[in-house]
């Protein structure tokens, strides 16, 4: 089951691959249909693998708990080997009081829990590139705010 409290968004062509809809995204072409490989998909079990890995190394601030509408998104670029390819960059912007103290700690999460070695290698296109949603306000209740 996938925790209600972590959204996990990989790019379109990722997105779409993983949902089989790629056919949604594919750019008019004068050529011949090419056969093509199955597209790279990720199960749920490694999506959920990499939400709890990076569930288990965030912790808010409390005062960004406390404080209403405070969302980050970053954008995460991987290596082959599960490491960091450059730092997490915030994908959005708030005016929320607190949003910079979240976004600089959901930065420090993603780093500290490098490298994530236990993604499967054989299926790089499909995380070379996520984008991941961190909401203090829904935490799961085992998980101390």
């Amino acid at each position: 089951m996938i925790a209600r409290w972590w959204i996990l968004r990989l790019s379109a062509a990722v997105t779409a691959t993983l949902f089989g809809l790629q056919g949604l995204f594919a750019e008019p072409s004068a050529a011949p249909p090419v056969a093509r490989r199955p597209p790279v998909q990720l199960t749920m079990d490694e999506v959920n693998a990499l939400m709890t890995r990076l569930r288990e190394c965030w912790t808010p601030p409390l005062a960004v708990v406390k404080t209403p509408d405070v969302i980050v998104r970053l954008h995460i670029r991987f290596k082959p080997d599960g490491s960091l390819a450059d730092a997490p960059t915030i994908a959005n912007y708030s005016q929320a009081p607190m949003f910079q103290a979240a976004a600089e700690s959901a930065v420090r999460a993603v780093t500290r829990c490098a490298p994530f070695s236990f993604l499967p290698a054989a299926k790089y296109a499909a995380w070379r590139e996520v984008e991941v949603v961190f909401d203090p306000h829904t935490l799961p209740s085992d998980k101390p705010k």
